[in-house]
């Protein structure tokens, strides 16, 4: 007796998978403003680009346009350049590493805080080397909102500069002095765009 040929059930494809979404692609660049560098008198931005992987490069001018101290005013400009790596995600996003250089120059006019008539003004300069740790976060898919923050150490280079208001009379002659310490507390507060 002849039996009828075994046949196989078809083979089932597997359903197709369904598209992934785009990537998201943000961000190679990022523009940012400084607001808490006011309260020290300088109008800051910075400006930070993506060149490779975790690294990132980045520029921070600045404008003096006064001095927080009582009896000082000062006016000149900075500029901080420093090179990023990230520790948690792509440039410019996560947790940072920076190194920091820069260059600071202004005139300074200290006036005598008992006789506002007498004052003094020098030329006040300086190198700074220093560190930061911090983090950047993107809020957006291809750009979006970017907040920045930092905190660090640096050091001026520049000797100390001492500026004394004379006296007259019964008016002592007031004196203040930049980089006493060349220790420098560095830090940022960023906000702006990515992209």
């Amino acid at each position: 007796m002849e039996t009828a040929p075994v046949t196989e059930p078809p083979v089932e494809q597997p359903p197709a998978q369904p598209p992934k979404p785009d990537a998201p692609s943000c961000c190679r660049a990022a523009i940012r403003f400084d607001p808490f560098d006011i309260l020290q008198r300088r109008l800051s931005f910075q400006a930070e680009l993506a060149i490779w992987g975790p690294f990132a490069i980045e520029v921070e001018p600045s404008w003096i346009f006064s001095s927080p101290s009582d009896n000082v005013s000062a006016d000149g400009f900075s500029f901080l350049g420093s090179v990023g790596f990230y520790l948690t995600a792509k440039a410019p996003q996560g947790f940072f590493i920076k190194a920091v250089v820069g260059y600071e120059t202004f005139t300074a006019t200290v006036t005598n805080p008992d006789n506002e008539s007498l004052s003094a003004s020098a030329d006040v300069a300086s190198p700074l080397l220093g560190a930061v740790l911090g983090s950047s976060t993107v809020f957006g898919r291809r750009w979006g909102f970017n907040i920045s923050g930092s905190i660090g150490i640096g050091v001026a280079t520049a000797s100390e500069v001492a500026i004394i208001a004379p006296g007259k009379g019964s008016v002592a002659p007031y004196k203040y002095t930049y980089y006493d310490s060349a220790v420098q507390l560095l830090g940022s507060l960023g906000v702006g765009i990515g992209f």
